[in-house]
């Protein structure tokens, strides 16, 4: 079991759980509720919008945007962490 892969799992994890809790909190409006949902899973949407693959995330809920795009990152994080381990 690869410490720092569940290090960097951990931290992503903070990060979507503190985004959405900020979201979800009563000050924002509509258009920060947006960004702050999207904060997490930006470099991967970034990514798709590069292969020409965002059309099909258009009518995805959140939550299923989360479980397609940020379920493979936390394996991806645990992966690089399991080679740093056993680089050093």
């Amino acid at each position: 079991m690869s410490r720092i892969g569940l290090t960097l799992c951990a931290m992503y994890g903070i990060v979507i759980a503190a985004c959405v809790a900020i979201a979800f909190s009563k000050k924002y409006d509509f258009k920060s509720r947006f960004v702050l949902l999207q904060l997490p899973i930006a470099l991967q949407c970034a990514l798709l919008d590069a292969l020409g693959l965002t059309p099909y995330l258009a009518r995805v809920s959140w939550l299923g945007t989360y479980a397609l795009l940020g379920l493979p990152t936390f394996a991806f994080l645990y992966l690089v962490g399991w080679f740093i381990d056993i680089l050093y």
